[in-house]
């Protein structure tokens, strides 16, 4: 599951953010591209039977 916070900074530290209509409004109609892309490893592995 994929999770945006606000009122966070970079290094972890929780310090709030003011919400009013007018925030709300602008975070709505933000043009954010949230696609994620994965990180694919391929490891091929021997098998001994």
């Amino acid at each position: 599951m994929n999770r945006v916070y606000f009122g966070v900074k970079d290094n972890g530290d929780v310090v709030g953010q003011q919400m009013g209509d007018r925030t709300l409004r602008e975070i709505s109609q933000a043009n954010v591209d949230l696609s994620i892309v994965p990180d694919i490893t391929i490891t091929f592995m021997r098998m001994y039977l």
